[in-house]
């Protein structure tokens, strides 16, 4: 990215040492999203390149009065990383440090699992990452983090140990086990009150795919399954089927991960709640033109309701793995979605809310309405 911009930058921005970029920057303007129905056009872009910028740009957005989004992987079907406010966009901050001594992988909030995979790799380290090599690692764990590697190393938000973090009015703090816990148990799979903007791993692993690089209108959603069957699996393939001439690059899958190392980890214990031996499935729909959206939603919908059709218990009424529930993620208008997602750990999250995010600057994953005083 051009490191020049030509925007004359606001008063509350001028010791902001990366780039800001308005519409008018033809070069360093970047609103660009993996999926493109979720691309909102930002008042301002700015290019973070350390935590003391993205406390900059919080501070700034909040006195501008304007909505902020950040914009890790981009890898989003919701519209969690958008706004026609102020996209924090940490693509340059996504360097990658081993201590191979500790196993420890030092990752800053803007990496991706490809990025990732480049160098951990080199120091012969796994862990438990996502399918596509454009995820964020961040979205990834504040999701729970499903994986290969799950067998071995559990889910890849039980793997953080640490994280510096950049709170909603600006301030920044380290947490972990000792320091700040209860902001390590919230970022381990939930949606708190700040970002995360670097994190240590134990371990790394992660595969990417040419799949996810379809381009144009892209949305899923996941689903639980406790009973896989002939009949339930060729009722959601024909459905599919059905809609391919709209979606033609759509797909159902089931994911047979191991989950013992998850369900050893009881529930409480971090945000993440779905500590079940439930495997999860998940339907796209890709390739699919503007006016089929509300289509598309409805079959997506039904197709997700066969899934757990003939399962019973928790998978049944379940709203499916939380980084496949993007878009219902983004219907925030009420706390009804993240009462289902979050289940029993929904008012610890509540309280956390009140604490560090009181007026919801942080909004766009998940509606956690703080606790009241």
């Amino acid at each position: 990215m051009d490191s020049a911009t030509k925007t004359k930058r606001p008063n509350s921005l001028q010791h902001f040492k990366g780039v800001v970029a308005t519409p008018s920057d033809v070069k360093t303007y970047n609103i660009e999203r993996w999926a493109a129905n979720v691309v909102k056009k930002a008042a301002y872009v700015v290019y973070p390149v350390d935590t003391e910028d993205i406390s900059t740009a919080i501070l700034f957005a909040l006195a501008e009065v304007l909505p902020i989004a950040i914009a890790g992987g981009r890898h989003d079907v919701g519209g969690a990383s958008s706004t026609e406010g102020v996209v924090i966009d940490m693509r340059n901050m996504n360097a990658v440090r081993v201590d191979k001594e500790k196993n420890i992988g030092y990752l800053e909030g803007g990496t991706t699992i490809y990025q990732a995979n480049q160098e951990l790799f080199k120091h012969g380290l796994t862990t438990t990452l996502g399918m596509g090599s454009s995820v964020g690692l961040v979205g990834l764990c504040i999701g729970g983090g499903l994986g290969l590697k799950m067998g071995q190393h559990g889910l890849a938000c039980d793997n953080v140990v640490s994280a510096t973090m950049v709170l909603a009015n600006g301030e920044i703090v380290f947490v972990d086990e000792t320091e700040n816990p209860e902001l390590l148990w919230g970022i381990k799979g939930g949606p708190v009150a700040s970002k995360t903007v670097q994190i240590p791993y134990n371990t790394y692993s992660a595969l990417a795919d040419d799949y996810t690089a379809i381009p144009g209108n892209k949305i899923g959603v996941g689903a639980h399954f406790n009973q896989f069957d002939y009949e339930t699996v060729k009722k959601s393939c024909d459905m599919l089927l059905a809609v391919t001439p709209k979606a033609p690059a759509s797909v159902v899958l089931w994911e047979f991960y191991y989950y013992d190392l998850v369900t050893n980890v009881p529930p409480e214990a971090t945000a993440f709640p779905q500590r079940t031996k439930d495997k999860t499935a998940l339907v796209a729909l890709y390739g699919f033109k503007d006016a089929w959206m509300t289509e598309a939603k409805t079959a997506l919908a039904e197709i997700k309701k066969v899934l757990s059709s003939s399962s019973a218990g928790s998978a049944r009424d379940s709203i499916g793995y939380l980084n496949y529930a993007a878009i219902l993620a983004a219907e925030n208008e009420t706390d009804m979605n993240a009462r289902r997602a979050f289940g029993s750990n929904y008012s610890r999250l509540q309280e956390l809310k009140r604490k560090y995010d009181p007026d919801m600057v942080f909004n766009k994953w998940f509606c956690i309405v703080p606790a009241k005083e």
